[in-house]
């Protein structure tokens, strides 16, 4: 089971350690036993020895791709934004095809831009919209929209949202407050424009 493994890597951490030169073949099979220690641990919700264990590996081995990942997704949960960032760089500095690692990339660097709450909840606006679910988008969206005032792209859609349901008057209340944040917007004016337009 989970606790005898983790015995087990614990006692193989430690014979490694009592030399002091170990080959290339201990020291991947040292960072792997720090690995699923860290994931173990993970899996506990134990994040803090997650971090040291996962932070341990890369130390040992720092090209283990899997151990850069999982950081990154911890420091993500625990709103440390920025290590997730770093971590997730190296994951694409390392291969730059892992699968996700771009998407979770971007969303931690937006997460940054315009806060977690806010990006989350953008981030599940837009889904819903992709869905046809507009009440529930524009539920999302105007939470994004609450944690961060100057989020432009939230206006955005919910401008396109209002407008495809005929509600021009919302819809040009919103495009006008994206040109508010961003004058050079080109796509809100043109939107802008049609919706004056339909509600005339």
């Amino acid at each position: 089971n989970g606790i005898s493994r983790s015995k087990r890597m614990g006692r193989y951490i430690e014979l490694i350690q009592k030399k002091e030169v170990i080959s290339s073949e201990a020291e991947q099979k040292l960072a792997f036993a720090y690995y699923r220690l860290g994931y173990a641990a993970y899996q506990r919700e134990d994040y803090d020895s997650c971090i040291l264990y996962l932070q341990k590996a890369v130390d040992v081995d720092p090209e283990m791709t899997e151990a850069h990942y999982w950081l990154a997704r911890v420091f993500y949960e625990e709103g440390r934004l920025n290590d997730s960032l770093s971590s997730w760089q190296k994951v694409l500095e390392i291969d730059s095809y892992y699968p996700r690692a771009q998407y979770f990339y971007t969303k931690v660097k937006n997460s940054i831009k315009y806060g977690k709450q806010a990006y989350s909840h953008y981030e599940a606006g837009y889904n819903l919209y992709e869905q046809r679910l507009f009440e529930e988008a524009i539920y999302e969206y105007r939470q994004a929209a609450r944690y961060n005032f100057d989020f432009s792209s939230a206006y955005y859609w919910l401008g396109r949202i209002y407008y495809e349901r005929g509600n021009y008057q919302e819809a040009v209340s919103n495009w006008k407050e994206v040109l508010r944040l961003e004058p050079e917007n080109e796509k809100a004016e043109y939107w802008l424009r049609q919706a004056e337009k339909q509600g005339e």
